[in-house]
């Protein structure tokens, strides 16, 4: 059986807390944007569960995918940190610019269910994340959908 590792990036795999604020226990969404410039994401660096993302992507057996609330444009700043930087994987999921207001564990799960064919491949769901909130939603989510998840709860600043 394949495994399916979904991984966020903020506070997760990725450090950007230098240009993340937050405000009333939230993230500051205006500070965010404002810092969301390309030379800002290049000083972005990497975390200690990005070798296990490493290790996923070179697993034959293991399909994974990039889960953000980032807002991103294809060709960005982020996409060519993710290419060169982290590594490809095999899906990206992330908000479709500012003006996409979804709500964060929603745009996940239903972007994670449109870039797979189907879920009955994969024995086991492993699923990093910094939001203990999004963490509980999309296990829920896979759970409802009679599959093995591993939640990994990544302490993190970041995670609002």
């Amino acid at each position: 059986m394949k495994k399916l590792a979904i991984y966020d990036m903020d506070g997760t795999i990725v450090c950007s807390s230098h240009r993340y604020r937050s405000k009333n226990n939230r993230i500051d969404l205006q500070y965010w944007r404002d810092n969301c410039t390309a030379e800002k994401i290049a000083q972005d660096s990497v975390l200690p569960h990005h070798r296990q993302y490493v290790k996923d992507l070179q697993c034959k057996n293991t399909k994974v995918i990039i889960a953000t609330a980032r807002s991103m444009i294809k060709g960005d700043a982020n996409f060519d940190f993710i290419k060169y930087r982290l590594g490809q994987p095999d899906h990206i999921v992330h908000r479709l610019g500012d003006d996409d207001h979804r709500k964060g564990v929603d745009l996940k799960n239903t972007g994670i269910i449109k870039n797979l064919t189907s879920l009955d491949s994969f024995g086991t769901i492993t699923i990093y994340e910094d939001n203990l909130e999004y963490l509980q939603g999309m296990t829920e989510f896979f759970e409802s959908k009679n599959k093995v998840v591993y939640p990994i709860f990544v302490k993190s600043q970041q995670g609002h």
